[in-house]
């Protein structure tokens, strides 16, 4: 059965089911659908190439869901929380980053981290202008690499950060502690969220690198050049650790996308060639 036909059925399925399917947002049951496909064609791709299958499996517990909101989200609450309106749970006090943009919001994803819930709202916006046209006035060249994390063409290098790499004893330590409880414990699950935040940590010291890295190139140059590299590709050698601990895709993502929100240019050279 094809995703198409689900589509096509799914009205019928919802004006059937109108206090169970029909409740959810139509947009979510699509979504839904979409993610089954995509399942079920990763298992039978790998059918034909002779891998192991992996027959896609039902999730035993949710930790995100997508929901349509159908009003204003956002009332001023106690303690600079703002309740959050979910549908089936009511409202839901929440600690906002930054002021929401004047825009409506498109749909709100609820997923759940090693240290609790987190909500990320999608807002209709407009298109960035274009860059100007002429010549760039303040062009950089980027180069990505492991004994520097980048070297700029203006001559400014950034040090690896190593976030990986210093805290693997803490790593390490939580997951011994792991290994010598009885799987499915209750100190088991306990040490396994440990482990978990660890790593959520390592991560989240990633991004925020990632996140200060691009904004200071975007707002400082209006073109950006950096090197097209494989990073899947190059992430299946003996450097897989160094390179994902460097988060290259991570941060060139980062750098394409600013640039197009402030009106920059961004060019991704081919890497053969490059230094």
């Amino acid at each position: 059965m094809s995703y198409l036909d689900q589509q096509h059925d799914l009205p019928k399925w919802r004006a059937f089911d109108s206090e169970g399917l029909g409740r959810v947002p139509y947009v979510v049951a699509l979504m839904t659908l979409q993610r089954l496909d995509l399942a079920f064609r990763d298992f039978f791709r790998r059918v034909r190439i002779g891998g192991s299958p992996g027959y896609p499996r039902r999730r035993r517990s949710v930790d995100s869901f997508t929901f349509v909101p159908r009003s204003n989200l956002w009332t001023p609450g106690p303690n600079r929380t703002w309740p959050l309106t979910v549908p089936f749970l009511g409202t839901v006090p929440v600690r906002r980053h930054r002021p929401p943009p004047d825009a409506v919001v498109k749909f709100c994803t609820l997923r759940r981290e090693a240290d609790g819930w987190f909500a990320s709202l999608v807002y209709a916006l407009p298109d960035p202008a274009p860059p100007p046209p002429g010549p760039p006035v303040a062009p950089v060249g980027i180069d990505l690499g492991l004994s520097h994390l980048a070297v700029l063409s203006d001559g400014t290098t950034i040090s690896p950060p190593h976030f990986l790499k210093g805290a693997e004893r803490r790593l390490g330590r939580a997951q011994r502690r792991l290994a010598r409880k009885e799987r499915g414990s209750h100190r088991w699950m306990r040490q396994k969220e440990r482990v978990a935040r660890a790593h959520l940590k390592v991560a989240r010291q990633r991004r925020w690198l990632a996140h200060q890295l691009s904004h200071d190139w975007t707002e400082h140059f209006d073109l950006v050049e950096m090197e097209d590299l494989g990073v899947e590709r190059l992430g299946r050698g003996i450097l897989s650790g160094p390179i994902h601990d460097a988060g290259w895709a991570m941060l060139r993502s980062m750098v394409e996308y600013k640039s197009r929100r402030r009106s920059r240019r961004f060019v991704a050279v081919d890497a053969r060639g490059t230094s």
